[in-house]
């Protein structure tokens, strides 16, 4: 059987016909149809859990120590409430050991903290996790469950969740009569990531009074526009 594994802080698999790199994959020799089935079977594995062991991994150190970049400064066993930029500090280092963008490493995190090893489902992806991370236990459970017996995408449980109700596949089908408008989501969405990159950076906790208003003064041609529409 092809075992992965990290021997001396290297990625190694106990089969001579394959070398594992952290670029990819060198092939001494070719592999049986069954040998190239079961490497496949665990890459894939490996690849599913790879999100949920990086936060795994983070929030174990939450929990001892307390704070989460999506969280705030909670405390954790040890009794210490970790301040904005003791939380940065970290997700900076561990952004060092991993080689993992802090952005993504607070995903994770939040995702795991959310999602409770409990409620995960083997067969559907750490995306899959990610939507439905906002809501409670319970809607969490259900989703979850309904996109594995549907077998759903990411994009139909998404559009699911939103609509109330199961979607087929031919319902997310593109009414080929409408024609596409532009319209303000797009740019939306970006002051929303933006935002939300802010927070998990730790920039709005540590704000200033002054450096919020300033913010607010940027915004401010946004709420003009809302208003306007309103009239």
């Amino acid at each position: 059987m092809n075992e992965l594994a990290i021997t001396n802080d290297e990625l190694t698999i106990n089969n001579d016909k394959v070398t594992v790199t952290e670029v990819g994959l060198q092939f001494h020799d070719r592999l049986t149809d069954e040998e190239w089935t079961d490497l496949g079977h665990r890459i894939g594995r490996v690849v599913k859990a790879s999100m949920f062991m990086v936060g795994d991994w983070l929030i174990h150190r939450e929990d001892e120590f307390g704070g989460g970049k999506r969280g705030g400064g909670e405390k954790g066993r040890l009794g210490a409430k970790c301040r904005p930029e003791e939380i940065a500090e970290r997700y900076a280092r561990a952004s060092q050991i991993t080689g993992i963008p802090e952005d993504t490493l607070a995903t994770a995190a939040w995702v795991c903290r959310n999602v409770k090893p409990i409620s995960r489902r083997r067969d559907l992806g750490f995306e899959h996790h990610k939507i439905v991370a906002k809501h409670d236990e319970t809607t969490q459970e259900k989703w979850l469950k309904l996109a594995e017996k549907h077998k759903m995408g990411k994009r139909r449980l998404a559009r699911s969740i939103e609509a109330g109700r199961v979607l087929t596949p031919k319902e997310l089908e593109p009414d080929p009569n409408d024609k596409p408008i532009e319209t303000f989501n797009v740019w939306v969405n970006r002051i929303c990531g933006l935002h939300r990159r802010f927070i998990d950076a730790g920039y709005i906790a540590e704000a200033s009074r002054e450096k919020k208003e300033a913010m607010r003064r940027d915004l401010r041609p946004v709420v003009d526009i809302y208003e306007e529409l309103a009239k």
